[in-house]
Order: C-alpha cells, then structure tokens, then sequence
C-alpha cells in the first residue's frame, strides 16, 4: 500500500509524461493514466538505483539528493507501433562529473491485444521512428548522443529489425561491414551539406543513410569520411547494395 501510493504522490506532485504514437498525429502529445502508472514505476527503480530510498523520503528530498549528486531523471517517454502491436518506454538518465553523458533505459510491452502482456527490457536509446514491414517485422530507428572528450560530442542512430514468435522478441541482425548492427556516431565538426540520418521508405522498402566521421580527435587527422548507401528490403533481411564514400582531406585544401 505504501508503494502504491508513493507511485501516486509520483504522479500527482512532480510528473508530466508525453508520448509518441504513430496511431495517431504524431504531433499530439497523449499518454493514458495506465502508462503514467507504468512510467512512474520505471522512474522509481531507477531513483533506488541512484540513491538510497525508504518510503518516508518526499519527492523534494529525492530531488535535492539527485541535483547534488549531478543526476537528472527524465519524465519518460512513450512509443507505440503503429499497429499497436507494442510499445516501448524510455526514460533518459544524464549524470555529471567533468561533463554530462547519458544513459537510456527501455523497456518494451507487447502482446498489447491479449490479456497476456508481456514486457522486457530492449536496448535502445530515444526511439525516432518504428516502421511496419511486410513479413510481420519492425523496423526501429533511435538516436543518442555523447561527449566521450571534453572537446568532441557524437550523435549517434541506429536501426534495430524485431519480431515477435509467441511469447519471445527476437532480434535479427542488419549486416554492416564487419558489424552485426547498422548504426553510426558521428563525431562534432564533419562538414556536410545535410545532417546525418537513416531513413526508410515504406513504398520503395528502402532504408538509406547519410554520415560522416572525422579523425581530428583520435589519430590527429582533419579528414572527413562521408558514408552514403541504402539497404534493400529483401526476403525478411537488409541487404547493403550500395553505398559512396567520399573523403576530403581538409589537411591538404589548407
């Protein structure tokens, strides 16, 4: 009971949650009284994972105890397939020493439909995008975003293929080069005429991307690699069939 109510004081005195759905405009920001619940629990464990928590402890003194520890919690978000087949929530942990990183906690709910839900946790960061395939997979995009040195930053995206087989989530690997998993951080100061992205086309079942990488920070090197190409959609798997590099040298245009 005390729990219970701990979880409405969470949502009563100190919360205001959005969420994402592709359901409807995706300009709305909507969340139900049920997935306000499922937040608030979320962003509970995560505070006793922070910091040492008994239930006399008010909203005010979690607070103060996490600004001077240099931990901010956010309010959670919520996505949803737009089959309404799944949602995931993430909640964004940033924490401070010399300077602020992130952490990105998710949690995915599917079997919506049935009485059996079933959740678990899924390891992506802000989810951009979720895209319905032909074959009864999902496509998801996310972004996140670092600061690995005190002068360089890198925003990063990644593209995650799921599906679901009875009661279990399975994950099916986009082949990249040597890599599992297509994704890209792009590091601060590539020029480029168009911000980096992965992007898919449901009618052409495209999925296409733009990114650079520049080498000024590890080997000392200001040269800038841009990375353009697109995967086919094919038989249940992405397919790389192309993709341009183009490397400017900025060192020797000086």
């Amino acid at each position: 009971m005390k729990f219970i109510l701990c979880i409405f004081s969470i949502l009563i005195t100190s919360f205001v949650y959005s969420i994402k759905t592709q359901r409807d405009d995706p300009g709305q920001n909507i969340i139900s009284f049920q997935d306000s619940l499922i937040l608030a629990k979320y962003i509970a464990e995560l505070e006793k994972e922070y910091i040492e928590i008994d239930y006399t402890i008010s909203r005010e003194e979690i607070q103060q105890i996490l600004s001077e520890s240099r931990t901010n919690i956010s309010d959670g978000v919520v996505v949803y397939s737009a089959d309404s087949t799944f949602k995931i929530f993430t909640i964004e942990v940033e924490g401070c020493g010399a300077y602020c990183n992130s952490t990105w906690y998710s949690w995915i709910h599917y079997n919506l439909a049935s009485s059996l839900e079933i959740n678990r946790t899924i390891d992506v960061a802000n989810v951009l995008s979720i895209h319905n395939l032909p074959d009864k997979k999902y496509l998801i995009i996310e972004e996140s975003g670092g600061r690995p040195a005190s002068v360089m930053t890198v925003y990063c995206q990644a593209a995650n293929l799921i599906s679901f087989s009875k009661d279990s989530m399975i994950s099916h690997p986009i082949l990249y080069h040597e890599e599992q998993q297509f994704g890209f951080c792009q590091e601060n100061g590539v020029e480029m005429e168009d911000p980096p992205y992965i992007r898919y086309d449901e009618s052409q079942k495209v999925m296409s991307y733009f990114y650079g990488n520049n080498y000024a920070y590890s080997l000392g090197l200001d040269i800038d690699t841009i990375f353009q190409g697109k995967f086919n959609y094919i038989n249940g798997n992405f397919i790389l069939e192309s993709e341009k590099v183009i490397v400017n040298n900025r060192e020797e245009n000086k």
